[in-house]
C-alpha cells in the first residue's frame, strides 16, 4: 500500500494538469474563500480524470483507492495553489 502511495504522489506531482490548473488559479486575484472552492473543485475533477486514466489502461481501482486518489489530488491542489499565490505575491512586491 505504501508502494502504491508514493506512486501516486510521484505520477500526481509529474503531471501537468497540477501545475497549470494550480499556477492558474493560484494567481488569480480571487477571494480567499473562492480560490478554497476552486482549487478543491479543481482537485476533486483532476482526481477523478486520473480515476478514470488508470481505470482506462486496465486497473482494478476500489473505492478506497479512488477516495485517496482524489484526496491526493485535493492536498496537492491546495499546496501548490497557496505556494504559488506565495510566490507570486512575494515577486509583485518584490518588483513594485
Amino acid at each position: 500500500m505504501l508502494e502504491y502511495l508514493t506512486i501516486l504522489i510521484i505520477g500526481s506531482i509529474k503531471d501537468p494538469i497540477l501545475w497549470i490548473l494550480a499556477i492558474g488559479i493560484g494567481t488569480n486575484l480571487f477571494g480567499i474563500k473562492k480560490k478554497y472552492l476552486y482549487l478543491i473543485l479543481a482537485g476533486t475533477i483532476w482526481g477523478l480524470i486520473r480515476y478514470y486514466v488508470y481505470k482506462s489502461l486496465g486497473e482494478d481501482i476500489s473505492f478506497d483507492l479512488l477516495f485517496l486518489i482524489v484526496i491526493i489530488c485535493i492536498c496537492l491542489m491546495l499546496i501548490i495553489g497557496f505556494l504559488m499565490k506565495i510566490i507570486f505575491t512575494f515577486i509583485k512586491q518584490y518588483f513594485k
